[in-house]
């Protein structure tokens, strides 16, 4: 189906012509509602044309107009720096070899669970507090940080990690909660890799 304009009928505000099967020229008739036509192509969802048009008085149409879901923002920016800033704060504790550094950024009842050496390894966060506490600090430490989902109350972050206390690299996904205002890290997903 191709939708173009129709300079032949100069005496609409915006004409269109469209060229396919009657199939397809009833699903796009049928989206002409209270004068915008958008076009569908192959009943995928994305949108080809959006064009302003007067209603045909000759069409009645019995389909309920669709109605726009509200393109509300649902999370503040600040709330992205929020999420982000507590995951800094473990990323911090791990360079200076903080175990209180980075337990700020874990709620009290928080687990862990990964794969460490090819063996899954998990539990309480205290296993990490232990970790830092054995290894010390991890001042060649990099990160990239990334909030890959975010809710009012819920977000997961991804920590791209190279060279801790150990030299390793990994991948942390970070799941947080808001509780009473504050962010924390409810769990700890991640991957060594092998190096």
């Amino acid at each position: 189906m191709s939708i173009t304009r129709n300079p032949a009928l100069a005496s609409s505000a915006t004409s269109l012509l469209i060229v396919g099967t009657k199939k397809r020229f009833d699903a796009v008739k049928r989206l002409v509602v209270g004068g915008l036509c958008t076009a569908v192509l192959g009943g995928a969802a994305s949108v080809y044309a959006t064009e302003s048009l007067r209603p045909d008085p000759g069409i009645q149409s019995t389909e309920k107009k669709q109605i726009m879901p509200k393109n509300n923002k649902m999370v503040p920016t600040a709330e992205y720096n929020a999420v982000i800033a507590v995951a800094q704060k473990y990323v911090d504790g791990l360079r200076s070899g903080s175990v209180e550094g980075v337990a700020e950024a874990f709620h009290k009842d928080a687990v862990m669970y990964g794969f460490t050496n090819g063996k899954l390894l998990g539990g309480s966060i205290r296993n990490l507090f232990d970790f830092v506490k054995q290894n010390g600090k991890a001042p060649d430490i990099t990160t990239r940080l990334d909030v890959l989902a975010i809710t009012p109350t819920t977000a997961v972050v991804r920590v791209d990690m190279e060279k801790d206390a150990i030299g390793a690299d990994y991948n942390d996904y970070l799941t947080l909660i808001k509780i009473d205002g504050n962010w924390k890290v409810i769990a700890k997903v991640y991957h060594q890799f092998e190096g």
